[in-house]
């Protein structure tokens, strides 16, 4: 059964909230009310304590109550308390304070050992109708939750990226020497995030075709890693190949890279169909709930507790869907916190049907 993870939520002048403490110590937390009544804020404020980032607002001064200049997030994971202060400080800029237990956290990397959720929104359709970057987002926020040094190999990345795009905004000017060196750092490090992240998608795949086959057991499924110019085994083939057919020259016209993991995707297919154009929203949905829930596992089975927040997932889904995703979510150990728009909804139906203790919040 799954366990309670995330102990207690405090909120001051947090979007809605002006003052307001909610006990969350129950392994099944249903959290129902209104549109506008600020289901989804208490969700945000979870995810943003752990990962001091919102899923819906791009700067954190968008969070503060209206007529206030600050807001705080405490939150109990655990016997771990984390606290998260941002006072506005400029028509533009905030000023932010976080710690664990009373001790001030610089980086949100260094909260991954106390805090970890996985969060499911209206938004995460992007996950299969959008752009590469939303798959690659994915994945890539998969590695940080199983190892937050991933994020150094990001920002390493990035770095020799920059080099040598700044190098190729040059064009004709572009030196040679220094183009061939960016070139083997970007190959280096590309392949060991392109590694990383198949070795990452596959515990992934695993776990979501089996979930999948309870939905669409006929369906052939699949998730596919694309590299983007690099299906050469070898640098030197890479470099050979790129000269002879006017790789480079493209990339100096162009002033920017061509290659690379930052251009990577994640396929993925329904029967011989691209999920992205040919599945129904609701597939859609089912395919993102899928991704999430093995993502929830894998973490559960390598990392440890972890809580998993769901905004609203029951729309577009029909009873059946709906109580079949209810029983793979409770037969994780994950705590599960979701929300419901309307009382009495699908969610709790089933909960009552079953017998399951849960904790009802009314807003």
């Amino acid at each position: 059964m799954n366990e309670a993870y995330i102990r207690s939520l405090s909120l001051k002048n947090f979007r809605c909230f002006t003052s307001s403490k909610l006990n969350f110590d129950s392994p099944v937390v249903l959290i129902e009310g209104a549109n506008g009544s600020g289901k989804t804020s208490l969700l945000e404020a979870i995810h943003y304590a752990c990962y001091m980032r919102s899923f819906r607002a791009l700067s954190p001064r968008d969070m503060i109550q209206f007529g206030s200049e600050s807001f705080f997030i405490t939150t109990t994971f655990n016997e771990h308390t984390v606290s998260v202060g941002v006072l506005q400080t400029g028509a533009t800029t905030t000023k932010r304070q976080v710690k664990v237990d009373q001790t001030s956290i610089t980086s949100h990397k260094e909260l991954r050992e106390y805090c970890r959720v996985v969060t499911t929104t209206e938004d995460d359709l992007q996950l299969i109708k959008g752009g590469p970057e939303k798959r690659r987002a994915f994945i890539d926020h998969a590695l940080f939750l199983v190892d937050a040094q991933a994020l150094d190999i990001f920002k390493l990345y990035q770095d020799i990226l920059d080099n040598r795009n700044a190098l190729l905004s040059k064009q004709v000017h572009v030196d040679e020497q220094q183009l061939i060196f960016w070139t083997q750092k970007l190959w280096d490090i590309s392949k060991i995030i392109q590694t990383t992240r198949q070795d990452l998608l596959e515990h992934i795949k695993a776990k979501a075709l089996t979930t999948l086959k309870i939905f669409w057991p006929e369906s052939s499924i699949a998730f596919d890693y694309l590299a983007k110019e690099t299906n050469q085994s070898t640098l030197e083939e890479f470099l050979e190949e790129s000269k002879a057919n006017g790789f480079f020259e493209k990339e100096k016209r162009y002033g920017r890279t061509l290659f690379g993991a930052h251009l990577d995707d994640i396929e993925i297919t329904i029967g011989s169909k691209k999920a992205r154009y040919f599945s129904s929203r609701g597939q859609q949905k089912l395919l993102v709930m899928v991704l999430k829930i093995a993502l929830v596992e894998h973490l559960l089975a390598t990392q440890g507790q972890t809580a998993f927040l769901l905004d609203d997932f029951t729309t577009d889904f029909d009873q059946i869907v709906i109580y079949k995703l209810m029983e793979v979510c409770l037969g994780m150990r994950a705590q599960l916190i979701f929300v419901s728009p309307l009382l009495q909804g699908q969610e709790s139906i089933f909960l009552t049907q079953k017998g399951i203790l849960s904790l009802n919040i009314t807003l």
